[in-house]
C-alpha cells in the first residue's frame, strides 16, 4: 500500500457525527498537524451514495486511505438504506438480506478490515450502562413510564435515548464484533492525546511490516534512519524523541 497524498499518509476517521462531534474535530484537527485527515465532513454530494463516496471516493474514499481510525459509541448511527457496492469483501449479512440494518460506522468498518487496512479502534467510556440496563429490561417498545424508574435513562436527552433504545441489539452485536480484536476504551475528547500516541507508534510499527509506504521511503529503509529530520517534520505532533526511539528499537538493517 502505498500513500495516495504526495507521500502524506492519509487517515480516515470513521466514528458517529451527532454524539462525537467534539471528539473528531479534535482528532482531525491534531492529525492534520502533520499527515491528512479524511472525515464526513469533507465529502461533497456528487450523485453518489454517502457510502459510495465515503468508500470508495478516488481521493476521500477509505478505499484510497492508507489507514484508518474507528471511534464506537453507544449511538451506533443511522443504518444504511440500500448497499451499492460492487464486489465488497466485506462479510456482511447486510448484502444477504437488507432487513438486517448495518450502521455507516459499522460498514466502514468491516469494509476496512476486508480491505486489510491497518486500523486503530476505540471505545468511546459513556452511556455502555443504558445500553445494558434497555437489554436487561427486555421490553420491545419506548416506554417512558418505565424508563422513569431508571436515573441513567430518565437523565439523558429523550430523543438520544430513544435511539439508544432502538439500536441497542445492533450495537451489542457490533460491540462484541470489534472486541475480538484490541480496541482501548477512551473516556473524552481530552483522551485523544492517547490514539494520536498510539498512531505514533502504529505508523513506525506498520511500516516496518511493511504494511504502509510513504512515497518519499517506499523501498528505502535503510535509508530511513538517516532522515530522521524528515520524518519528524511529518510527525512532529507525534514527539520526535520518542518517534527517534521507535524507529532505532523497531527498524532493524
Amino acid at each position: 500500500m502505498t500513500s495516495t497524498s504526495d507521500g502524506m499518509l492519509k487517515v480516515f476517521i470513521s466514528s458517529t457525527q451527532k454524539d462525537l462531534k467534539e471528539e473528531r474535530l479534535s482528532l482531525i484537527n491534531k492529525i492534520n498537524e502533520s499527515l491528512l485527515a479524511i472525515g464526513m465532513e469533507s465529502f461533497v454530494s456528487d450523485g453518489h451514495t454517502s457510502q459510495e463516496i465515503a468508500l470508495l471516493d478516488d481521493k476521500k474514499g477509505l478505499k484510497n486511505c492508507d489507514l484508518a481510525i474507528f471511534i464506537i459509541s453507544p449511538y451506533y448511527g443511522s443504518p444504511i438504506d440500500e448497499c451499492r457496492i460492487d464486489n465488497c469483501k466485506a462479510d456482511c449479512d447486510f448484502k444477504k438480506n437488507q432487513n438486517r440494518k448495518i450502521s455507516y460506522t459499522h460498514c466502514e468498518y468491516r469494509f476496512a478490515v476486508a480491505e486489510k487496512k491497518p486500523i486503530q479502534i476505540y471505545i468511546i467510556d459513556r452511556d455502555w450502562n443504558v445500553i445494558k440496563k434497555f437489554k436487561e429490561l427486555g421490553i420491545e417498545q419506548i416506554d417512558w413510564n418505565v424508563f422513569a424508574s431508571y436515573p441513567e435513562i430518565k437523565n439523558l436527552d429523550k430523543e438520544y435515548a430513544e435511539h439508544l433504545f432502538l439500536m441497542k441489539d445492533l450495537i451489542t452485536d457490533f460491540k462484541q464484533e470489534i472486541e475480538k480484536t484490541f480496541c482501548p476504551r477512551i473516556d473524552a475528547s481530552e483522551d485523544i492525546l492517547i490514539v494520536s500516541n498510539d498512531l505514533s507508534e502504529n505508523i513506525v510499527k506498520w511500516y516496518s511490516e511493511g504494511k504502509i509506504n510513504i512515497k518519499d521511503f517506499c523501498g528505502r529503509r535503510k535509508e530511513l534512519k538517516t532522515s530522521l529530520r524528515r520524518w519528524r517534520i511529518v510527525l512532529k505532533y507525534m514527539g520526535w524523541v520518542e518517534l527517534e526511539r521507535l524507529l532505532s528499537s523497531r527498524l532493524h538493517y
